[in-house]
């Protein structure tokens, strides 16, 4: 466990552990570990990791109960209610003299969380006030998410953590003038997600001695804060951050951009010269996405950036916005390309620049989120070179025609190079005889969970 917390990207180590567990008669555990660590190998939208994630699920919902108690016990939080056994527990059930199984926890996909008054602390004394979700990554409670304006869990239950697991990401709401709790407990951990804080926090991150093994960081602003004066402000605080050194080691960074001068100051940072991956919001809201286009080419000409791989970026979309990510040469070495909609559903107002020439020589991964695709630009796609080459190709969203443009797509596609061919919406309700048209095609390389 020890050099599991050392290192919480070994696998390893944590094959090694769960060796250790089936010898000692766990096998349920050790095959869990197993499962999520081989899972993780395969991409996202690979149908041989959806069967290794059910399997792993499975397992999860059977046992989570007394793997999660094991780190409660730990840290300090209270355990999970377990099954009732026995006349008098049942009775106690029944009465509402006791918790359902499992309280006060829930759980979701591999995460575990609790109800929303319990989140936002109602009752302070909770030791759960503050406490949001604990994800399983790799067999293991890894990913806390909490707001360290709950001194308790700040200040005694993350320190507890690595007696039971490693704290490889952690998600931190930290309201203004909170104190940042800095620690050795902080040590493992390779992604840092920081929500709504200041300056102070942002500073005190940056320089900590215990982060110095952080390679991955994002800081959100709650885009639902009504004062756009002090959204602005913290947006802002980019500049100042700007300078840390400590930038020069990340390989993966995301932020919002919305204004000018945060796309200026990203753009002129020389300390990014090593990121991997970007992601970026371009505008609070829809009416406020003046400008988005702009703070893109700005981000698209920074020779700084240059380096990027994976390329990550919220709209609102207009042409010349796209244009500048594909046409420009400093995003020419990019393997994957995710455009995100602002608001579920809507439209990327032009995919023109997408027919013109291939810009984009190594893209491997093209993806469309929460996109609304219309006829006329489902002809851009089906002109468009990227979809004849690339190996993995995903739209969550809908479509003016939901199964002809669904399968025009699917025409211009290489079954040779593709690896993964996804189509997620909620209205979709393919008939079977189309279904059995692109199961022909793409065989186990479709990823359609309708």
């Amino acid at each position: 466990m020890a050099a599991i917390v050392a290192d919480p990207s070994d696998d390893v180590a944590r094959l090694i552990y769960a060796d250790c567990l089936q010898e000692h008669g766990n096998a349920a555990r050790a095959e869990f570990i197993r499962l999520q660590i081989e899972a993780e190998r395969h991409h996202p939208h690979s149908n041989t990791r959806a069967d290794l994630d059910q399997r792993a699920y499975a397992l999860f919902a059977a046992h989570w109960i007394e793997w999660w108690g094991e780190v409660c016990t730990a840290v300090g939080l209270p355990r999970p209610a377990r099954e009732p056994a026995g006349r008098f527990s049942r009775f106690a059930l029944r009465a509402g003299l006791r918790g359902m199984t499992g309280a006060p926890y829930d759980f979701g996909s591999f995460a575990l969380g609790c109800d929303v008054r319990t989140q936002l602390g109602s009752d302070p004394s909770s030791k759960l006030a503050g406490w949001f979700r604990t994800g399983f990554r790799r067999g293991f409670p890894d990913s806390p998410s909490i707001a360290l304006s709950s001194g308790w869990l700040a200040h005694r239950a993350l320190p507890r953590w690595s007696s039971v697991s490693p704290v490889k990401t952690l998600g931190a709401r930290v309201p203004v003038r909170t104190f940042w709790n800095d620690g050795p407990y902080l040590t493992g951990v390779r992604s840092l997600s920081l929500y709504d804080c200041d300056q102070t926090v942002l500073d005190a991150v940056l320089r900590s001695p215990h982060l110095a093994a952080l390679e991955d960081l994002s800081w959100w602003i709650n885009d639902g804060e009504d004062d756009d004066e002090v959204v602005y402000q913290f947006v802002d605080h980019t500049a100042m951050v700007m300078r840390y050194a400590r930038l020069a080691r990340l390989k993966r960074l995301a932020l919002q951009v919305w204004t000018d001068q945060a796309a200026r100051a990203v753009a002129s940072c020389a300390h990014l010269a090593g990121l991997v991956e970007l992601e970026v919001s371009l505008a609070k809201d829809l009416s406020s996405g003046v400008g988005a286009a702009r703070r893109l080419l700005t981000l698209s000409r920074s020779p700084h950036l240059a380096g990027l791989r994976s390329l990550t970026i919220t709209g609102p979309f207009e042409a010349n916005g796209i244009e500048s990510t594909i046409r420009y040469a400093t995003w020419t070495g990019l393997r994957k390309l995710v455009l995100v909609a602002l608001r579920s559903e809507s439209e990327l107002n032009d995919l023109t620049p997408f027919s013109g020439p291939d810009n984009l020589p190594e893209l491997e991964e093209f993806r469309l989120m929460g996109v609304h695709l219309t006829p006329d630009q489902i002809n851009i796609l089906v002109r468009s070179p990227l979809l004849k080459r690339v190996k993995h190709y995903a739209h969550r969203g809908t479509y003016t025609d939901d199964f002809g443009s669904i399968i025009r797509l699917s025409e211009v596609v290489d079954p040779i190079k593709i690896e993964t061919f996804s189509i997620e919406g909620n209205d979709i309700d393919l008939p079977p005889h189309l279904a059995a048209i692109l199961r022909e095609k793409f065989g186990d390389r479709l990823h359609f969970p309708f």
